[in-house]
């Protein structure tokens, strides 16, 4: 009988070692520890109890949460490779650094030194909405879910890196104008901008109390729903044309 049939798989070594045989002409007494297990084993997993059958089941389970998980932490360090491409300051490289000091992909150097963080890149329309713009994952967090409140604007690139984007509505409602600029600067602070080629890119735009951030989630990986996608162009040079209505 396989003692670790019915449980959940801890290791790799647990396939190999978690064994027990019993021998039907066997004369001594079985620990009670093999015996609840087999006693499991028999009314949870059914099946031959000396069929390896059971043991392939939880390897394939065990490798497809491996699986999920690597996917996201590759995720995550897609969205960590557009955060340095876009950094502007030795400070955002400080933030970055830090941000994957604490996720746990470097090794923390030494003392650490206290830092002052710096802020979202911040915009004016047109139309004058004040637009903030995340300079990283734990910005886009601190933006999205603790700057902005509920009827606030938020913008992301559909299925790619990206920063999140943040109308401030002050209550009132957002014109088109500034919807539009809006989306764009979502397009030029992602992974899916190449300037000068005329692509449209999908951005989808929420308000930010459809947003919500899943437990144990990666810095700046959110969730939202009752959402609108809109295909943008950005034109070119539109980000130094807002910085300058500041």
């Amino acid at each position: 009988s396989d003692v670790s049939a019915g449980r959940e798989l801890k290791s790799w070594k647990e396939i190999e070692i978690l064994e027990a045989y019993l021998d039907n002409s066997a004369t001594t007494w079985c620990t009670e520890h093999v015996r609840d297990v087999v006693v499991k084993t028999m009314m949870e997993d059914y099946g031959n109890p000396s069929s390896k059958h059971t043991k392939g089941m939880e390897a394939e389970k065990y490798l497809r949460e491996q699986m999920a998980l690597a996917r996201r932490d590759l995720a995550y360090l897609e969205s960590v490779l557009q955060e340095i491409q876009q950094a502007e300051t030795e400070q955002d490289f400080l933030d970055i650094r830090g941000e994957m000091s604490d996720a746990g992909f470097i090794r923390k150097q030494g003392k650490k030194v206290l830092q002052r963080p710096s802020k979202p890149r911040e915009f004016k329309t047109s139309g004058g909405f004040r637009v903030l713009v995340g300079r990283n994952n734990r910005q886009n967090d601190k933006l999205t879910l603790h700057t902005a409140r509920g009827k606030d604007l938020w913008f992301h690139v559909q299925k790619a890196p990206g920063s999140h984007v943040v109308v401030m509505s002050r209550g009132e409602d957002i014109p088109d104008t500034t919807r539009q600029e809006a989306a764009e600067l979502a397009v030029i602070y992602s992974s899916a901008y190449k300037a000068g080629t005329g692509a449209k890119v999908a951005v989808d735009t929420t308000e930010v109390k459809n947003i919500w951030k899943a437990n144990g989630a990666k810095p700046g990986m959110v969730l939202y729903e009752v959402y609108t996608t809109v295909y943008i162009t950005p034109r070119d040079g539109l980000e130094e044309q807002l910085k300058q209505k500041k």
